[in-house]
């Protein structure tokens, strides 16, 4: 009976463990303060870029506050765009088991 317990708590606590780690890795992966650094490294390549802040919500989507960017590579050199508000909205993608394909 004993061991019984025993293996069950040993089940549980793994999988409390397991959910946990998920967990703080998922948030720590959507984090606003790592999508912001993502942001920059990706349009960094371009120019200089400004971002005052971005919120990440699973529901809602992305939101992105104040951007301003100044192109500074070869192709966009002298080129400048200032965006008070950006909303990135996400749709949930449903599976479908057909492939279509168009010619």
């Amino acid at each position: 009976m004993k061991k019984k317990i025993i293996i069950v708590s040993i089940i549980v606590c793994v999988i409390f463990g397991i959910t946990g780690t998920g967990y703080f890795l998922f948030k720590k992966s959507i984090s606003d303060k790592t999508v912001k650094a993502r942001l920059l490294t990706a349009l960094g390549k371009y120019g200089d870029v400004t971002i005052d802040s971005v919120h990440m919500d699973i529901i809602e989507g992305i939101t992105i506050d104040n951007l301003s960017f100044s192109g500074t590579s070869e192709d966009l050199k002298g080129k400048s765009i200032v965006i008070p508000k950006i909303i990135l909205n996400q749709t949930s993608i449903k599976l479908k088991s057909r492939l279509t394909l168009k010619y």
